[in-house]
């Protein structure tokens, strides 16, 4: 029999589990008033799988009833996006579904020939209200799903005025025709920060989209999830699974997929399996852990090595020298919560330490601005464009560390060491 469970990509609409309350709440905002929503949450926790599931053919009927025969479904994912597109080439691939699903088939139609001028004008604001202004009349919906939304921020095109600006008076003020729908790692207040420098005199960009924030499974999801198949797993497996995933969706499904593995391979005795299993779990979503762990605030992950070495000095028997290496995590933050030891980058943590410390006089660590305005030396302007962005000094020093530590450029220079070449004399 196969492994019923399934981790790695987003989940088919076939197998996806949950999420109930979110999809109606979602769903109840596009139909019938074409309303926009945001879905927040940590990597993995499933907010591609929803758009996916919103947008399948298999479940229209099921989520919209008739009024899904009138909606028009595009995805974009903007990660693999080039530094060169524009706001033209956004929504011309935007627009493909419409242009294939209806206005191909009615080419001399006041909706085909508003397209058509909004490909003379090359996708600008205003010719797309009056593109959607048509959609309207003609009884359509676009809804437009963008996953990984908070990658927008980091575009160097795209992260502006014009975009924006432009988006959020086409989902607000179109009469419905088109409904926005994003996927974001950050919360919307966060987004409405990040963008705050555009928006100085309005209101924030993100204001008229509602958030619904993706946690972990209830129980009862949790149970949909592990009694796929009656009575495979027991008591004890199901204690074991919830103690080391949790209800994460991800970790869920990952723990489920390789305990089975394990009892595939032959009648051992279980707790080793389950041993096994951990050990599995772990090598396979190392890598989740740590997107997770750097999408935190650092005063986050301070409150949260403060609970486990509280836990683990109250509640588990170590070595004497396991317990003092837990103990001193404490200690490895400084007063602003930073993580001076810990950091991402493989520097020492010595230097790490004194680097940090150096960075936080430069004043063009101030602001991303600032910081920006640094890298038009030719010596490491080509990292102007990817820079982080983040919303307080010790965040920026130790995203722009962790980043530039890892780059070279096309004669093996490391692009940290051509940083502080630039700046050294300042600190």
């Amino acid at each position: 029999m196969y492994n019923p469970f399934y981790y790695g990509n987003p989940v088919p609409p076939e197998l996806f589990i949950g999420r109930q309350l979110e999809l109606q709440r979602i769903v109840h905002r596009i139909i019938p008033h074409g309303q926009s929503s945001a879905i927040i949450g940590a990597p993995r926790i499933g907010k591609s799988s929803i758009l996916k599931y919103l947008m399948a053919p298999e479940t229209r009927d099921a989520l919209y009833g008739e009024d899904g025969q009138r909606l028009i479904f595009s995805r974009i994912n903007p990660q693999p996006f080039g530094a060169q597109v524009c706001q033209a080439e956004f929504w011309k691939y935007a627009l493909q579904p419409l242009k294939e699903q209806v206005i191909e088939s009615m080419p001399t139609a006041s909706l085909a020939q508003a397209y058509q001028t909004c490909q003379q004008n090359k996708f600008g604001t205003f010719v797309l209200e009056r593109l959607l202004g048509q959609v309207r009349k003609a009884g359509w919906k676009l809804v437009l799903l963008i996953d990984e939304f908070d990658a927008l921020l980091h575009h160097p095109v795209l992260c502006g005025v014009e975009f924006f600006g432009g988006l959020r008076l086409l989902a607000s003020e179109c009469g419905g025709a088109l409904a926005l729908i994003i996927a974001s790692r950050q919360s919307l207040a966060e987004l409405n920060r990040a963008t705050q420098k555009f928006s100085r005199d309005s209101s924030p960009y993100f204001n008229f989209l509602d958030e619904i924030t993706l946690g972990s499974f209830t129980k009862e999801e949790t149970d949909q999830l592990l009694q796929k198949v009656d009575n495979y797993f027991s008591p004890m497996d199901y204690r074991f699974l919830i103690e080391i995933a949790g209800r994460h969706p991800y970790l869920l499904q990952a723990a489920a997929f390789e305990l089975w593995e394990t009892y595939k391979q032959g009648d051992y005795i279980h707790n080793l399996q389950r041993l096994e299993a951990a050990y599995s779990l772990y090598s396979k979503v190392y890598s989740v852990l740590s997107d997770t762990w750097k999408l935190w605030p650092v005063k986050v992950k301070k409150a949260f090595t403060d609970v486990v070495v509280s836990y683990l000095e109250e509640f588990v028997e170590l070595p004497s020298s396991s317990y003092e290496a837990f103990s001193n995590l404490k200690d490895r933050f400084d007063e602003n919560g930073q993580n001076l030891e810990g950091n991402n980058s493989g520097i020492s943590p010595d230097l790490y330490r004194r680097l940090h410390k150096a960075m936080l006089t430069c004043s063009h660590f101030h602001s991303n601005a600032a910081l920006r305005g640094k890298f038009v030396d030719s010596r490491i302007n080509p990292w102007v464009n990817s820079l982080p962005q983040e919303n307080n000094v010790n965040d920026r020093v130790t995203a722009v560390v962790d980043y530039l530590y890892n780059q070279y450029n096309d004669v093996n220079e490391n692009a940290l060491v051509l940083l502080l070449r630039v700046i050294g004399g300042e600190f």
